[in-house]
C-alpha cells in the first residue's frame, strides 16, 4: 500500500474515524501526508478472502479538523469501498 493510509472503517457510515491508530499515524508520516481540510484521501483495511488470502479493504474520504478535540479525523465515502483484487481486475 504505497500511497494508502491504514484507517480501520469500523464505527460506520456517517461517524468521524479519527487519524490516531499506530498504523494509521505511522502511515501518514511514511507517505509525508499533509493533513488539510477537505482534503480526499485513499485509505485501506486489512481484509482476507475465505480461503485466508490477503485482500485488503481499500476507500477514500475526506479528512477534517475536529476543533473541539484538536484532532483530523475522516468521514469515509460509504459508496467507495472494493478489495485490492477488484483493482487487480480492472488492470
Amino acid at each position: 500500500m504505497t500511497n494508502r493510509i491504514y484507517l480501520y472503517p469500523g464505527l460506520g457510515e456517517g461517524e468521524p474515524h479519527y487519524l490516531e491508530s499506530v498504523g494509521t499515524v505511522r502511515d501518514i508520516e511514511r507517505t509525508g501526508l499533509k493533513l488539510v481540510e477537505g482534503k480526499r484521501v485513499a485509505f485501506y483495511d486489512f481484509d482476507g478472502t475465505d480461503k485466508r488470502d490477503d485482500d485488503n479493504l481499500l476507500f477514500e474520504g475526506v479528512i477534517h479538523f475536529d476543533m473541539v478535540r484538536g484532532k483530523w479525523y475522516a468521514l469515509i465515502d460509504w459508496g467507495s469501498f472494493r478489495h485490492e483484487s477488484d483493482e487487480e481486475l480492472r488492470q
